[in-house]
């Protein structure tokens, strides 16, 4: 039996991308728990990828459905 999921990964995030921009975007959803962006730990670059996380699967349901063609800060989300 697999475990709901409430958390999306997030691909090809914009190299000036804060978790707030993330938070932006995904708040619209529901209630969002964490978001994590991967960073390099030597100079604590963005890695260009990261998750969010929601409180319910509901939420991360509708935040996926509506992140088919998203676009952050000219790039389109995977």
């Amino acid at each position: 039996m697999s475990q709901p999921r409430t958390t999306l990964f997030l691909g090809d995030l914009p190299a000036h991308c804060v978790e707030n921009d993330i938070y932006g975007l995904f708040g619209q959803y529901g209630e969002i728990a964490e978001i994590k962006i991967m960073r390099s730990e030597e100079n604590f670059r963005n890695l260009s990828y990261g998750f969010v996380k929601f409180v319910d699967t509901i939420s991360a349901e509708k935040a996926l459905v509506a992140s088919e063609g998203l676009q952050l800060g000219g790039r389109h989300l995977k």
